[in-house]
């Protein structure tokens, strides 16, 4: 079997869903108003050149580095997300950034709606958990965090309106 760090196709194809999210998010920043900046989609030749890319962001904007992450699930709000937790990033990706984001931004890829974490603020109520990804077909150990700590995309909108 393929290794997840070896399997190029599935690294691309998940890279190529990921950055389609990425712009939604910036698409919706630039309606609020802003100028956001998303780097050029850019591939690693090989895996070993992976380190390379772990300081790239997803979007800047005011300033403020943020990371998208989207989800297979149904949530239009942090109060009507299916869990009590939701994931942030993986430890390895956290961890491994010297340029840590200062929000995540997690889109529900059924509704578009996105919900906030404020990454710097929330970062002592993280909990690292470990679970199965279904799609890379691996475990992975994440940062999660209660859904009370999200906000919602419009006071985040407002957030970057008071420094803009």
């Amino acid at each position: 079997m393929l290794r997840w760090a070896d399997n190029d196709e599935l690294f691309k194809k998940e890279l190529e869903a990921g950055f389609e999210w990425q712009l939604k998010v910036a698409k919706y920043l630039k309606q609020c108003g802003f100028n956001p900046k998303v780097p050029k989609l850019t591939f690693r030749d090989k895996i070993a050149d992976a380190h390379l890319y772990k300081d790239l962001e997803d979007i800047e904007c005011c300033g403020k580095l943020i990371e998208v992450k989207s989800r297979k699930l149904y949530f239009t709000c942090p109060n009507d997300f299916p869990y009590d937790t939701i994931m942030i990033d993986t430890t390895d990706g956290w961890d491994g950034k010297e340029n840590k984001p200062d929000a995540y931004v997690c889109i529900s890829r059924f509704t578009d709606k996105m919900i906030v974490l404020p990454s710097r603020k929330t970062c002592k109520h993280w909990v690292k958990t470990r679970r199965f990804d279904n799609t890379r077909k691996i475990y992975v150990d994440s940062y999660e965090c209660h859904r009370e700590h999200w906000r919602s995309m419009d006071s985040f909108v407002l957030a970057l309106n008071k420094i803009k």
